[in-house]
């Protein structure tokens, strides 16, 4: 938490009234006081890819142009890494963190690892295509399990 609060004093100094720090001190107290189970469905996929970082995982956010499964697959072939495209999760997520449809995920390593991460959060997926060294993962909204 002291992380948070250091990077909020950042973000203020460097954006004053524009950063918006009433809102994202509300969103931190809440995250530090209700429950997982009642957080939104981006905070818990938030707290999902944190854990998999804390446990060597590479989460990364691509863009359309660089969505080539295959030569993503061939670049992170060394190393266990969770990637989304931008675009998807800009689209799929409320302002208030809801998710209103799946959203792909290219998991390169073991997929059981991201699967009981997951699991851990409630979050709902479908796994799909397997490759060499990794499979597709869509994460599902709510409505749709």
């Amino acid at each position: 938490m002291a992380s948070d609060i250091d990077s909020l004093l950042r973000l203020g100094r460097q954006q004053g009234p524009a950063a918006g720090l009433l809102k994202r001190l509300e969103y931190l107290l809440q995250s530090c006081t209700e429950p997982l189970a009642q957080q939104s469905d981006l905070f818990r996929l938030t707290h999902a890819i944190e854990y998999l970082r804390s446990q060597g995982w590479i989460n990364a956010v691509v863009s359309d142009e660089e969505w080539v499964p295959g030569a993503l697959y061939a670049e992170y072939a060394d190393v266990s890494a969770l990637l989304v495209r931008k675009s998807e999760l800009q689209r799929h997520f409320t302002e208030e963190g809801k998710q209103s449809a799946p959203v792909a995920f290219i998991v390169a390593g073991e997929v059981r690892v991201v699967c009981d991460a997951f699991d851990a959060r409630d979050l709902r997926y479908a796994t799909g295509e397997q490759h060499a060294g990794g499979s597709l993962l869509s994460l599902l909204p709510v409505a749709d399990v």
